[in-house]
């Protein structure tokens, strides 16, 4: 009944992300990481089971075989030439666009993928949500910045993070599931989300 959100919640524009994701990437019935590892340092490709990847070109655009439509919230909301895997010899004023990657540059920006519990509603299987998130300052105590949310037939999935316990959580539904440790600011953080089995985990850097 809401649409897959990235920067945002799905049901309200209150809860703005300020920072930046990059390589976001969905794979439903697959869980990717199981125990520790050492977070991928390319960009993320569209593996098995990939329903969305998104946030790491030049344009808005879905590069799993879906091909789903993503929109941006308002006419400015934009790219930037930035992101985790960026040479350190390119400045922010020369970065090419094949390093396109950021979005929601401190001006609360977001993105709306399609409405399609079919298709992104990750059900009772295994599941990865995984992406890079980079925020300048942890948010204060009144706020709530959202990663990504989506909501459908009564079931609501939403990560965020949150000043008010300096940390960030995972909802399902009304419940805080999962309450990761606070990570660092002002650099690219990995963050996944994982079913496998009966297990459901969050890995910071690869850190369970």
């Amino acid at each position: 009944t809401y649409p897959f959100v990235v920067g945002n919640s799905s049901t309200s524009d209150s809860a703005l992300l300020t920072g930046k994701i990059s390589n976001f990437r969905l794979v439903k019935g697959t869980a990717v990481y199981s125990a520790p590892f050492t977070p991928p340092t390319t960009a993320l490709t569209a593996i098995t089971n990939t329903v969305l990847l998104t946030c790491q070109d030049s344009t808005f655009k879905d590069n799993s075989t879906n091909n789903l439509t993503i929109t941006p919230a308002t006419t400015t909301v934009k790219p930037v030439a930035i992101g985790p895997f960026t040479p350190s010899s390119y400045t922010s004023t020369t970065l090419p666009t094949t390093y396109g990657s950021g979005y929601f540059d401190n001006a609360g920006d977001y993105i709306i993928g399609p409405t399609s519990s079919s298709t992104l509603w990750l059900g009772a299987g295994d599941f990865t949500v995984e992406y890079w998130l980079y925020q300048p300052t942890n948010p204060d105590s009144a706020t709530y910045d959202t990663h990504f949310s989506y909501s459908t037939d009564g079931g609501t999935l939403r990560v965020f993070s949150t000043g008010a316990v300096s940390k960030i959580e995972v909802f399902s539904g009304a419940s805080v599931i999962l309450n990761p440790a606070w990570p660092t600011a002002a650099q690219w953080n990995h963050f996944a989300l994982v079913r496998f089995g009966s297990a459901i985990k969050t890995y910071l850097n690869g850190v369970a």
